[in-house]
């Protein structure tokens, strides 16, 4: 999640694609959450390359990067989840670190 972003929708209102804009900016930024309420959270964006050089800068291998996305059997049990297919919303890393 980047300080700017959209879905973009059709005519029919239907979306399209997220829009992202501002990737490069890593400052704080508030977000609305759950999205459509009053109540909202601080985001911490940071790029791909932030996460992976702060990781190998605290003395980390990593041995691999996987962006999850919902199973086939979680998209039939929630169908909203559907758009989760088109935006990564995690990232996470198998790294290890050797002893001493």
């Amino acid at each position: 999640m980047a300080p700017e972003g959209e879905w973009v929708r059709d005519e029919k209102r239907e979306r399209l694609y997220w829009k992202m804009d501002r990737y490069f900016d890593e400052t704080v930024f508030p977000q609305r959450y759950p999205i459509g309420t009053e109540d909202g959270v601080l985001q911490f964006h940071r790029t791909l390359s932030s996460y992976y050089n702060a990781t190998r800068r605290a003395g980390f291998d990593v041995e691999a990067i996987a962006e999850p996305k919902p199973s086939d059997e979680m998209l039939v049990k929630y169908r909203e989840w559907r758009d989760d297919l088109r935006i990564c919303h995690f990232l996470v890393f198998k790294a290890w670190r050797q002893p001493g």
